[in-house]
């Protein structure tokens, strides 16, 4: 940005490179720009025109954007669940990319809608953004940081799994389950569904208290690793690493989970699409999320044989429109004062399920 400069030129780049024998006072930095940049850093940048604040290379997380789309989209503000001079918390709807799509900025998406409500309602930019993301088809909470100062923030709490992410899971019951499959689905048969919609009921009130509620329940821990295939598309989920360790899948890491049963409904009707022959119910859990790896709560229900409930990819749904069983419901995090700040989606938000 002109900040900093050696020898008349800028630095601009990671890596710049300097000669052994160059001292600190050699550098020449400009207070004026350091000042705008740290303003910027703990704020955004003043939207003054359209087209030029879209374009700008270094606007949140360096995201190619069509403005015309941008301008044609609804912004956030209906689907805000919390907000403050930091944070913004929304409802993501299932169907709306989270991300703009790496194959260009066409389709609707959560991060274009949060950019032209923080234009056209605070008139600022923020060159924070995005502090995760759900699948398409997911429906849920999502965090933005409205500064890079709350990004960072938050962001090393996922890097320290301080954050708490709660997921409500429906999935598919076949006629026979084994391993740990056969462990969830004992606990869901406890029947506590009921129950569960009941906290959730109460949750504007106070959020805290369905946390409570969810971590006193029985659990089954789902540790392991997840590996993308090659082509891309799909992961896979195993809990010895050793099988995903060919030539078929790239990048393993580990994954983690925590599963409390919730409840169980047997014989569904037939008619239903997403209820392939020869399975007969579906199961109701919360899933506490320990790692963010992609798709990896479908993937961890697959290698269960309990595939996630209207999952075309990872299941045996043949319905590709239907709503995935996947709602993220609940999101804990540390304030800037060093208290744990607590929020669960309003049932009536939910859809679908």
């Amino acid at each position: 940005s002109g900040a900093v400069r050696f020898k008349n030129e800028v630095i601009k780049r990671k890596g710049f490179k300097f000669s052994d024998d160059v001292t600190y006072d050699v550098l020449e930095f400009d207070d004026t720009s350091i000042k705008k940049i740290i303003d910027e850093y703990n704020t955004g940048v003043e939207a003054v025109g359209l087209a030029d604040q879209w374009s700008r290379a270094d606007m949140l997380e360096n995201i190619r954007v069509n403005p015309e789309k941008l301008e044609s989209i609804p912004d956030i503000k209906d689907d805000i669940i919390f907000e403050e001079d930091n944070f913004l918390l929304a409802y993501k709807p299932p169907g709306i990319l989270s991300h703009p799509s790496e194959k260009g900025p066409e389709e609707d998406n959560m991060v274009y809608r949060f950019m032209k409500y923080m234009k056209h309602v605070h008139g600022f930019m923020p060159r924070a953004g995005l502090l995760h993301r759900l699948d398409r088809p997911t429906q849920g909470l999502l965090l933005f940081a409205k500064n890079m100062r709350a990004y960072n923030h938050v962001k090393k709490q996922f890097m320290e799994k301080q954050l708490l992410k709660l997921y409500f899971v429906k999935h598919i019951i076949p006629e026979r389950v084994g391993g740990i499959a056969k462990n969830v689905l004992k606990l869901e048969k406890q029947g506590r569904v009921e129950e569960f919609f009941q906290q959730l009921e109460s949750a504007e009130k106070d959020a805290k208290k369905v946390f409570d509620y969810i971590f006193s329940l029985s659990k089954v821990e789902l540790f392991g690793y997840i590996a993308q295939h090659r082509s891309r598309k799909w992961s896979r989920f195993e809990e010895n690493s050793k099988r995903l360790k060919n030539k078929k899948f790239l990048r393993i890491k580990d994954a983690q989970s925590i599963i409390y049963p919730v409840g169980v409904s047997l014989n569904v009707s037939k008619k239903d699409s997403n209820l392939p022959t020869g399975e007969y119910g579906v199961g109701y859990t919360v899933l506490q999320l320990l790692t963010g790896r992609t798709h990896q709560i479908r993937t961890q229900f697959k290698y269960l044989g309990i595939p996630v409930y209207g999952d075309y990819m990872y299941g045996k749904s043949k319905n590709v429109d239907s709503i995935l069983g996947l709602v993220a419901f609940g999101l804990s995090f540390y304030g800037f004062e060093g208290e744990r700040q607590y929020f669960v989606l309003p049932r009536y938000k939910w859809r679908g399920i």
